[in-house]
């Protein structure tokens, strides 16, 4: 999907449709407004968008002022990686256009919200992200 030039010209004609897209960077490097900006050009392209705000950052005026249509936007925030990972599923079946995950760093497993748990097991988060991505992916084959 093409329409940011300077985006496009990296990417090689814009983000991948079907496919996953991971952007990284440091601490409010512009990641989300990126994201944010991508999903306000698709919404011009007709394309239907969701953002799952997992930080619980999500900010409607914020959104609007950088042309965010709110009207035309689902606005998820799950509490847990799995729940993110089944909403991301459900939006995906539904045939979302673009679907926005912020981030993958706020994605926790729900044993490390247990307060029971004294420490998070090593390699949780990644073990999920890997199983949530591949889910998807396969999904998409």
């Amino acid at each position: 999907m093409e329409g940011i030039a300077p985006l496009d010209n990296i990417l090689g004609g814009g983000l991948p449709i079907g496919l996953y897209t991971q952007f990284k960077g440091e601490y409010s490097a512009g990641k989300s407004f990126l994201a944010s900006k991508c999903v306000a050009h698709a919404q011009t392209l007709g394309k239907t968008t969701a953002y799952l705000d997992l930080e619980k950052s999500f900010d409607p005026r914020w959104q609007n002022t950088i042309g965010v249509n709110l009207d035309e936007l689902i606005v998820v925030s799950p509490d847990t990686g799995e729940e993110a990972f089944d909403c991301l599923m459900a939006l995906v079946d539904a045939g979302t256009d673009l679907i926005v995950l912020d981030s993958l760093a706020a994605v926790l497993p729900l044993r490390d919200y247990d307060p029971k748990n004294e420490a998070p097991v090593m390699g949780s988060q990644a073990r999920l992200i890997t199983w949530g991505l591949k889910r998807v992916q396969q999904h998409n084959k």
